[in-house]
């Protein structure tokens, strides 16, 4: 858990020597040092952070997907290993956007090590995406080895649709898991024509629609592993916390009724709004 003073401002002649690395691994290791255990999200943006942070107890714990193989991270094997995490959740990202094309191969690695490590530590981990990412050849490695099962999710189930139309939505999401989720398959008439909407749509539409799909997974998700109806009404993750904003992957700890952050980036930004108040 953090402190008061873990939240305060970097002095002007100590930002240039602050290491982002250094204390992000200062605080994971804070973190396995305690008995209170944390949830671990990797994504772009903290969405899904945002849900989770309002049902569950216990601090959360957010990367980018640019973190994953980087010193940033360096603690999360052996916190995983010790059983330190309640749940883990991982968006697939976007080649390109929120990973280098080159460095996707490398990255799914480490998720499924991640895999590995979370089945034999009995820890909950899901990792959320689309149909056709869900087709990767080391998830189906890890799907013949009994580690994952695999569920999809359709938004026609739910009569939702990327874009308003006259026919039904043909897209459909799907997860990876330690823990079996149950598929939200099509329940259309035989007559109802579908379309692919994801397909050419607006960035704002597929959020939308994504992170739809993603509340009512994790509403799934914590109903299996037993850990809903535990929430703190009330909990906000800052919308401006990203990596690209920021320079450096960023570490959030959700706690009580608030954000602290531990990145010095963070501490940097809110220094200079102090002054400018």
């Amino acid at each position: 858990m953090q402190t008061e003073t873990e939240t305060e401002a970097v002095p002007a002649d100590e930002q240039s020597k602050a290491d982002p690395a250094k204390e992000i691994s200062t605080f994971l290791k804070a973190d396995l040092a305690s008995d209170t255990q944390a949830i671990l999200v990797i994504e772009a943006e903290p969405r899904v952070s945002l849900a989770l942070g309002q049902m569950c107890k216990g601090p959360i714990v957010r990367f980018h997907p640019r973190s994953v193989n980087t010193g940033h991270m360096s603690e999360i094997a052996q916190g995983i290993k010790h059983g330190r995490y309640s749940l883990v959740w991982v968006d697939y990202p976007r080649s390109g956007a929120d990973v280098k094309e080159a460095k996707l191969f490398s990255h799914l690695t480490q998720i499924c090590q991640y895999f590995r490590l979370c089945r034999q530590s009995g820890t909950p981990m899901l990792l959320f995406g689309s149909f056709t990412q869900m087709k990767d050849g080391q998830l189906e490695d890890l799907l013949q080895d009994k580690i994952i099962t695999k569920s999809y999710h359709q938004l026609c189930h739910f009569n939702e649709q990327v874009v308003k139309g006259p026919h039904a939505s043909a897209t459909c999401f799907a997860c990876a898991s330690t823990v079996p989720i149950p598929s939200h398959s099509c329940k259309c008439s035989s007559t109802q024509k579908h379309t692919l909407d994801w397909v050419g749509s607006a960035g704002k539409h597929k959020i939308r629609a994504q992170l739809c799909m993603a509340k009512r997974i994790v509403m799934i998700l914590l109903t299996a592993t037993g850990m809903l109806g535990s929430g703190r009404p009330g909990c906000v993750v800052q919308e401006s916390l990203h990596a690209a904003e920021f320079g450096a992957c960023p570490v959030s700890a959700l706690q009580s009724f608030g954000l602290l952050h531990s990145t010095p980036d963070y501490r940097r930004k809110e220094n200079y709004r102090r002054k400018e108040n």
